[in-house]
This record gives C-alpha cells, sequence and structure tokens, in this order.
C-alpha cells in the first residue's frame, strides 16, 4: 500500500523491501500494531532507494532468505541514500549467527531476527522504550581481558567489536556507529592531538590506581566516564547502562520534538484537521497508487450551511468551536486510514482511500446526517477516481468533487451530490 501509517497523532510511512520470502504474515503483524499502515512494497533496490530519495519513511522493513544478501542491501541503501535515524529498521532472515546480529548492529539496525526463531511478531514491533543493548567498541591490548570483557557485555546484551589497536579504531568509527568506546587511558593518551575521537563516540576509560588522579580531567576532556580498577562487573555494567540510557533519551526527546514539529507542519492549528499541504500529498499517494493496483479513491468537499450568520449572530469564536466539533465528528465516523483535511474558511476536505461510488455516497450521506443531528448542516461534493481519472492533476481531483459540491450548494443545501459527466 502506497500511503501512510496512521495513529492517533498522525500518519506514518513503511517501506517494504522483499524478495524470495512471503512476507504477508510479518506485515499482517505490523499492521496490527501499527493500526492501518499502509505499506510502500518494492521487489529491488532501485525501486527501494528511489522510494528512499522521494519520500520519508518511519519504518523500513527488509526481508530475505539469505542473512548475507539482506545485509547487503541494507548496506547499499545507507551507503545510497542516508537513512534518518528516527527510520525504525526491521530485518528478517533465515539461520542468523552472531556474525550476521554483530554486521547488523555496526549497520544500526537493532532489529534483526531469525525467521526460525520468531513466535511472536506482535511483541517485535512494540516500540522501544529503553537502552538495554548496545554496540559497544572495546580497545584492549591484552586479549585474555579483551575476551572476559566481551563475554561480560554480550551476556548482557550488547554487541562487542574488539580492537587492540587504537589506531585501527578511526577508520571503523567513520564507518560503522557505536553507541560506546571502552579503553584504556594509555590508548586514549595516544590518540589525543592526533583525533579526538571521544568527542563524537561517547567513552569510558578505564584507569588504574598509579591514573586515579587523571580521571578529573578526562572527564573535563569529554570522556563519558572514568572507571578506576578494581571495578565490579555489575557496576561497570550499570555505567554502561547509564550511558545508554542517557543517549537514549536524548534521541528520543530529539524524535518527540521533531515528531512534534512534524505534526504542526501538516496540521490546521485550529482544528485539529489536516493542513492544505498534507492534503495535496494524500491525493499524490493515493494517485500513485491507483495507477499501480488500480484501487479508487474517493474525495469529499463538505460545507458548513449558513455559517456566515453564525459568526454574524453568535461571532466568531463560537464559529471556531462549531469548526473544531465537527472535525471531531468526522473524525469519528472515517477511518484511519482516511484523513479530514481543512480546505479553507468552513470547507473541509475528507479522501477516503479504496472507496468506490457507492461506498463513497454512503459515506457521505452517513457523515451528512450524523452531523444534521449534532446540529450542524452541511453539504457535500463527492467525487470518484479510477483508471480512468487516473492522469488528472491533483486540483482537478479537488475541482470535480468542488463541482459536486456546488450543485448541492444550488439544489438547497443540506444534501450529498455525487460528480457526473451528465
Amino acid at each position: 500500500m502506497d500511503s501512510e501509517l496512521t495513529g492517533y497523532t498522525m500518519c506514518q510511512k513503511a517501506l517494504v523491501l522483499h524478495d524470495h520470502l512471503q512476507t504477508h504474515s510479518i506485515i499482517e503483524e505490523f499492521l496490527n500494531v501499527c493500526t492501518d499502515a499502509v505499506i510502500q512494497y518494492e521487489l529491488n533496490l532501485a525501486g527501494a532507494i528511489q522510494q528512499l530519495i522521494s519520500h520519508q519513511f518511519d519504518y523500513l522493513i527488509c526481508c530475505d532468505t539469505s542473512p548475507e544478501v539482506t545485509l547487503d542491501k541494507l548496506e547499499q541503501l545507507k551507503s545510497a541514500h542516508g537513512i534518518p535515524l528516527q527510520t525504525r529498521i526491521f530485518a528478517f532472515s533465515y539461520d542468523l549467527d552472531r556474525e550476521h546480529k554483530k554486521q547488523a548492529l555496526a549497520l544500526g539496525i537493532i532489529d534483526f531476527h531469525d525467521l526460525n526463531e520468531v513466535d511472536n511478531y506482535f511483541n517485535l514491533f512494540q516500540p522501544v522504550n529503553n537502552a538495554a543493548s548496545g554496540s559497544l567498541l572495546l580497545i584492549e591490548y591484552d586479549e585474555q581481558h579483551a575476551a572476559f570483557l566481551t563475554t561480560l557485555f554480550e551476556q548482557s546484551g550488547h554487541i562487542v567489536s574488539h580492537f587492540s589497536d587504537i589506531k585501527l579504531v578511526h577508520k571503523a568509527v567513520k564507518s560503522i556507529h557505536y553507541d560506546l568506546l571502552i579503553t584504556d587511558v594509555f590508548s586514549v593518551m595516544s590518540y589525543v592531538g592526533k583525533n579526538q575521537l571521544f568527542s563524537s563516540v561517547p567513552t569510558i576509560v578505564i584507569l588504574d590506581q598509579n591514573h586515579a588522579s587523571m580521571a578529573n580531567d578526562l572527564l573535563k576532556l569529554g570522556v563519558a566516564d572514568a572507571i578506576c580498577k578494581p571495578v565490579s562487573e555489575d557496576n561497570f555494567l550499570l555505567r554502561i547502562d547509564r550511558i545508554l540510557t542517557t543517549k537514549q533519551n536524548h534521541r528520543d526527546e530529539l524524535n518527540h520534538k521533531t515528531k512534534h514539529l512534524l505534526e504542526l507542519s501538516v496540521k490546521d492549528a485550529l482544528t485539529g484537521a489536516y493542513n492544505r499541504r498534507y492534503l495535496e500529498d494524500m491525493i499524490g499517494q493515493r494517485v500513485s497508487f491507483l495507477k499501480r493496483h488500480s484501487e479508487p479513491f474517493s474525495i469529499l468537499i463538505l460545507d458548513i450551511d449558513d455559517f456566515k450568520k453564525i459568526n454574524d449572530t453568535q461571532g466568531h469564536q463560537a464559529g471556531d468551536k462549531l469548526l473544531i466539533r465537527l472535525v471531531n465528528l468526522i473524525n469519528l465516523f472515517i477511518r484511519n486510514i482516511d484523513c479530514c483535511c481543512r480546505y479553507g474558511g468552513e470547507e473541509f476536505v475528507i479522501v477516503l482511500s479504496g472507496c468506490s461510488l457507492d461506498a463513497a455516497e454512503s459515506k457521505a450521506e452517513q457523515i451528512r446526517q450524523e452531523l444534521e443531528v449534532a446540529g450542524v448542516p452541511v453539504s457535500i461534493g463527492v467525487a470518484v477516481f479510477d483508471d480512468s481519472k487516473q492522469n488528472l492533476l491533483i486540483e482537478e481531483h479537488i475541482n470535480l468533487a468542488d463541482l459536486a459540491l456546488y450543485q448541492a450548494k444550488k439544489m438547497g443545501k443540506n444534501q450529498v451530490v455525487v460528480y457526473s459527466l451528465d
């Protein structure tokens, strides 16, 4: 489906890249969690890359029978076009091992799942609320100590990449995302001045007792934490969890602010209905989906009858309250995959996805009757778009419904008229 995931606040979009794999059950469960989501399917990388260039997606779902092929696709997608941090990536394949998951996390993909082991898709798609695990970069010369720390961290759910020389780390950090760097003071001292590595990656520095006095200086330089030996395993893990949780909280806060600003940019400030900018995008998506899948859609233009009299006799505040009430009532009778947009003044446009002539006329009449009972008489113009109208411009789609609205007004108001060439 070529549209948007609609939650209680605003619509979202999902891109699915799949090849040689039945994804029906996965997407079905995804839609159960992310209510009424509309999916854009692509069978090949070229199509997926073009979609990422043209649109912003909240979710990317990649499926293939081979984990190597799945990882290769995701790497090519990221190389061809940067995927925003707020886009949550789900990858599915068969017979994953630890190296596959390590490569996935290196690409910034936490959700890489083995289809042989998944028994509850619903839980997979629940929002991520904490930073219980992360991608750790460990710099340690002592191979035995490195093996001990790697096991400790991996048992706590982290993915660990180990380097014995900090000089080799700079290239890795430039190409791979890490949540946390763990190293000793000697490595930091040998690298500071050449490149402030820990300014880009949160860093924990391990100190021995002879260098404990350096802790404050390291913290001033910008390291996230400085730990003096001996340190207990539990204490070490708690410090890692604190840093990762703080980082996740900052990311969540940024995502929340970004989402709020995006919502403000596509919604009418007074009524909470979507605005004309969003309406044009929605119609564009419906036209695209019509061309791909021959699925019709309908547009309803609704106008409050004699609204000027309300403003003149009761004041503009009463008129504003009526508009807000109208939108709340309309949203009760349309689906999440539909949308109500304020077109201007007391005019509103409703886009009904996958809605044929009979269904659109019936829905328009239901809305008109319910609003009449609520004391808000309206006239509604309806236009239905199928394959014969797929080449119309966006404004032409609206104009056809507007012509029907004009007829409804002309015929006495408080009624539904469907556009016809006759």
